[in-house]
């Protein structure tokens, strides 16, 4: 499974320092457009992550109730 935090953080980290240092509409266009976009993507492929792993955790959980009753 990939980890896309510390994607998200090296992203946020650009992305901030781009954002302190834009002074005009079209460093504005470039923020709203392109950065922003992007973010908002790694946000959801976070969110997918954390799904899968809860997915995943279920799952095992599951295997190990089914071992328990056939189990003696």
């Amino acid at each position: 499974m990939a980890d896309f935090r510390p994607i998200q953080n090296e992203f946020l980290n650009i992305s901030s320092s781009f954002s302190e240092n834009v002074n005009d509409d079209f460093g504005c266009s470039v923020v709203n457009e392109i950065l922003d976009p992007i973010n908002n993507i790694l946000n959801n492929l976070s969110m997918i992550e954390e799904n899968e792993k809860k997915i995943k955790i279920l799952e095992v959980d599951q295997m190990l109730l089914e071992a328990r009753t056939i189990l003696p």
